[in-house]
């Protein structure tokens, strides 16, 4: 970053002095000040002038504000720098900062995905990264990946690499930064011993540091500090801890992160001691914080605190509420940490409330987050759950008492957790089981009448049918009669996908019940029916993904099988690249000049005239060389002669020589260019500007063969091939009386028109990527960059000067972007607002045109028009063209348009 101020003048002097001078209140925790310095530095810079500094003022800014709290605002700001990302040339370390700071900022909101492609983005250049930046990345990504990844060995790895790079570092704050970190990842894993010499390493940095630092980093570490002795048993030094923490977050800028933990944690040791006013105070004011700062990530913990606290207080109404606002928090949060705990109070609470069924639910939903998350087992004491659900079992329940309302709306919530479709049909049947008091279950889903998808839980099954033949005719009783079906060994529930019977759950009947209470045959048809459309959009997903998967096999097959095609097309054809080294810039890749290629090389190895006609700037001169080097003469010499180049009484000497003393001046003989091209082939461009006299004298010398100097009587034998090459059409000069039409006839045995570039816009990109490299070979500088939008306005262009007008553009981007970058403000205004010269353009073509071929195109450009404002939508195009959409059918069939 050092040379961007000579490359972009002063303007990024303040921007540099802004962030300097943010840098020092961020080391001494000045994060509000911090902030408004980096805030001042990101809105002076542009990121068209220098991307480099706008994106390094904008990570300063995005970790500043996530360091206070601002998650929001750092997310925010993280989306508008990752959508320009594309258009900026970046340094590798440029890229490194921002996927960094970004996937923290997200990983903090609990945006798992786009924070997990934002640190692999980041890894990529890890190695090339300063020590410090990487231990700021490893300390990052330690805590997603624990969070988020569910992978501990990896974390705990990570931990080592972290405190392994720290070594490397003389950083104080991030030293202690990534103690504490490590330590919380470590206390979460129950390794005491290690997490308390992380914590008792940075609380030692601390204390040596200014009063600014100590208010920002203390809070935090003495709140682990004391949950440490919470686990040893010793709540009085826990309280100290505490007290002094909250003591010292009172004094810094960002008091409400701190707080909230320490008063939840102040919390926690009261309840532990009994004294719950107290404690259920300081839960609360965990709570406010936390809501009054939007401090998203740490609001579940009092929530569940004060579930807790209302439990052990008999308050079980009043916990299940809190409870249930904790689940969805932590659903909506993807909160690793509480779910846990939220699910075993809900499942604890519906037992003590005699709910054995909401129990069930819990339980079941608990179950399946340690297995999804990989919790360790019996986290959420599901073994004492299970004991005192089969008691509730034991005795005689009164259906009619279940709150059937509440059941159903919590199963609707639960089911749209689980992305995964083998992961939701399994929850459905441990819940469906669980409300009958059963192990053993099965449930089947159908497409064309055979089983696509089973989940069994205790039921022999071969290839997804069930074993037993009784469980399988119940079933197929109730796909056909889609109404439920009961009997001594079980039940049977339809599944209704669509208004279709696609599918059935069968539980066995383990408590042998004569008969099913119709409250409770009700809930589970219920819940059945509001699991189905979750299910269908759950398996559509599923056949996108596969869809998905089979158009990027088919992509990349079609992809490899058009390489080969390519190749063995280049290899067949001589006249390109291959072997001529204008292949690329004269044939590029598309359609139209294809079909000029294929010409060009059949009338290349005749020995017959060619007229080439075209716009300026189509590359006439470098046909007529191509059409040379492929015929059987090019070995011998290609005379090349711009007819406007010379006077009208000097044509007929420089094409066909003098002998001494034919006129003043003529000391010597000379050979005329007729002569010089023997064997060989004359290109005469602009021949439409030559007179009628000299016209007629080149008719003869291609008829009889020969060529008479000036002021020579004897004739010269000669064999030349004659390329000719003119901008206007043949056929105007002809009625205009300004070209002889025996000379034509003579000259046409085969005219090879050469498109506009703006025919042929698919060889842009060849075009550019050939003009910018020869120029910096030429130059001896580093090729020009041009930002994807810049390209575009380019592509836009009309082009009237066709490939002239573009080289000669691209040679005055060399001097007028001397940093190399090139975006669309550089471009002249002509290009980037092109629709006046495109006009123009189109109006003298038109006026060109002969009627019918001027309505013609008129036509087929005025339908393409409508497509595309139309986004192509046939229906709504003939609607604003005020035709029937059979009549718009017959005109894209007519002109032959297509997407």
């Amino acid at each position: 970053m050092g040379n961007e101020t000579s490359q972009t003048g002063d303007s990024i002097i303040p921007a540099r002095k802004y962030m300097e001078a943010g840098d020092k209140l961020l080391a001494e925790k000045h994060l509000k000040a911090a902030i408004e310095s980096y805030l001042k530095a990101f809105s002076e810079t542009a990121p068209s002038s220098n991307p480099g500094l706008y994106i390094e003022a904008a990570s300063r800014l995005i970790n500043a504000y996530s360091m206070s709290g601002r998650i929001t605002d750092a997310c925010e700001l993280a989306d508008k720098c990752l959508a320009g990302l594309p258009d900026f040339q970046l340094s590798e370390s440029g890229f490194f900062r921002i996927y960094t700071v970004s996937g923290y900022a997200y990983s903090m909101h609990g945006e798992k995905e786009k924070a997990r492609k934002l640190f692999s983005a980041a890894k990529k250049y890890l190695s090339q990264a300063e020590p410090a930046e990487q231990c700021r990345f490893y300390n990052a990504y330690t805590l997603y990946a624990y969070q988020y990844e569910n992978d501990l060995d990896a974390t705990l790895k990570n931990v080592e690499n972290t405190l392994a790079t720290l070594e490397k570092i003389n950083d104080i704050n991030l030293k202690i930064a990534v103690y504490n970190s490590q330590g919380v990842v470590l206390l979460d894993t129950r390794n005491i011993g290690k997490a308390l010499q992380c914590f008792t390493n940075a609380h030692k940095l601390i204390l040596g540091q200014k009063e600014s630092i100590k208010s920002y980093f203390l809070p935090m570490v003495c709140n682990n500090l004391s949950i440490c002795c919470q686990f040893k048993g010793n709540t009085k030094k826990a309280k100290e801890y505490l007290a002094e923490g909250v003591r010292l977050s009172r004094n810094s800028e960002i008091e409400g992160i701190h707080l909230s933990i320490l008063y939840d944690n102040l919390g926690d040791v009261y309840m532990h001691e009994k004294n719950f006013p107290r404690a259920g105070k300081y839960f609360k004011t965990s709570l406010q914080i936390c809501r009054k700062n939007r401090i998203i990530w740490d609001m579940a913990y009092p929530l569940v605190n004060l579930a807790k606290l209302d439990m052990l207080r008999g308050r079980i109404s009043s916990a299940l509420k809190k409870t249930h606002e904790a689940v969805d928090f932590c659903d909506k949060f993807n909160s690793k940490r509480n779910i846990v705990s939220a699910l075993t109070l809900a499942a604890d609470g519906y037992i003590k409330k005699k709910d054995p069924l909401n129990a069930v639910f819990y339980r079941e939903r608990l179950r399946h987050e340690e297995k999804k998350r990989n919790i360790p087992a019996n986290a959420g004491n599901l073994s004492q759950i299970n004991r005192d659900i089969k008691k509730l079992a034991k005795q005689r329940l009164n259906f009619r008492n279940i709150n059937s309302y509440e059941l159903l709306l919590a199963a609707s919530k639960h089911f749209c957790v689980y992305d995964n479709l083998a992961e939701l049909l399994d929850f459905i049947l441990e819940i469906t089981t669980g409300f009958l008091f059963s192990e053993n279950g099965l449930l089947l889903l159908f497409r064309k009448n055979s089983p696509v998808l089973t989940v069994s839980r205790n039921i022999k099954t071969n290839n997804g049918i069930p074993a037993d033949p009784a469980i399988m005719a119940t079933i197929e009783k109730t796909r056909e009669s889609g109404e439920s079906v009961w009997n001594e060994c079980g039940m049977c529930i339809p599944i209704i996908l669509k208004g279709k019977n696609s599918g059935a759950i069968y539980i066995r009947n383990s408590a042998k019940r004569r008969a099913m209470p119709h409250e409770l045959l009700s809930l589970l048809t219920a819940i059945t029916d509001n699991a189905s459309p979750v299910i269908d959009n759950r398996m559509l997903l599923e056949d996108i993904k596969e869809m998905n998967v089979k158009l990027k096999r088919d992509v990349a097959m079609h992809a490899e099988r058009l390489k080969v095609m390519d190749a063995l097309f280049m290899k067949d054809r001589p006249g390109l690249a291959r072997q001529y080294p204008f292949g690329d810039i004269i044939t590029g890749y598309s359609s139209v000049m294809r079909d000029v290629m294929a010409v060009v090389e059949r009338a290349a190895v005749a020995n017959t005239p060619v007229i080439l006609s075209g716009e300026t700037g189509t590359g006439k001169s470098l046909f007529a060389k191509l059409i040379h080097h492929l015929s059987p003469r090019k070995n011998n010499a290609f005379v090349a002669q711009n007819c406007a180049a010379i006077p009208q009484g000097l044509i007929e000497n420089e094409l066909f020589g003098h002998v001494k003393g034919s006129f003043t001046g003529a000391i010597s003989n000379k050979n005329g260019l007729f002569a010089a091209a023997n064997n060989g082939t004359l290109f005469l461009d602009e021949i439409g500007i030559m007179g009628m006299d000299m016209q007629a004298k080149i008719l003869r010398a291609l008829e009889d063969n020969e060529i008479r100097p000036v002021g020579s009587t004897a004739s010269i034998k000669i064999d030349v091939r004659l390329v000719c090459a003119t901008n206007e059409p043949i056929q105007k000069l002809i009625d205009e009386r300004r070209f002889r039409q025996d000379l034509y006839y003579r000259l046409n045995v085969v005219e090879i028109r050469l498109p506009p570039l703006r025919e042929r816009k698919e060889d842009l990109h060849v075009f550019i990527n050939y003009i910018v490299n020869k120029t910096a070979v030429e130059n001896k500088v580093p090729p020009l960059r041009l930002s994807k939008h810049a390209i575009q306005s380019l592509i836009d262009y009309p082009w009237p000067g066709n490939i002239r007008e573009l080289e000669n553009e691209i040679r005055r981007l060399y001097v007028v972007s001397p940093n190399n970058d090139v975006l669309p403000q550089d471009l002249p205004e002509h290009i980037r607002y092109k629709n006046d010269s495109a006009d123009k353009l189109q109006k003298d073509e038109l006026e060109n045109m002969p009627f019918r071929k001027a309505k013609k195109k008129f036509e087929r450009d005025f339908v393409i028009s409508k497509l595309k404002e139309n986004n192509w939508n046939y229906t709504k195009t003939a609607q604003s063209m005020g035709i029937f959409r059979q009549q718009l059918s017959r005109m894209l069939s007519y002109h032959k348009i297509s997407k």
